[in-house]
């Protein structure tokens, strides 16, 4: 069975929690995210990669892209 409230523990997470904390910016475009961008970018031979915090981003994003507005 997998459990599903027990996050896997690695040993790294308290490092990245605080380099998080300590870079001021805990959304958004921080660092991390940044990070995961370019990984993907990599990994998926993209040449841009667009991440959000939300399925409402991805909806708003979409809508944009095709020329919907929400006025």
């Amino acid at each position: 069975m997998i459990p599903f409230n027990a996050p896997p523990v690695v040993g790294t997470e308290l490092d990245y929690m605080q380099s998080a904390m300590g870079s001021g910016k805990l959304c958004g475009d921080g660092g991390f995210t940044r990070r995961c961008q370019q990984w993907m970018e990599q990994r998926f031979h993209s040449a841009k990669v667009l991440l959000t915090p939300s399925l409402y981003g991805v909806a708003g994003n979409g809508c944009a892209v095709a020329g919907y507005s929400a006025r």
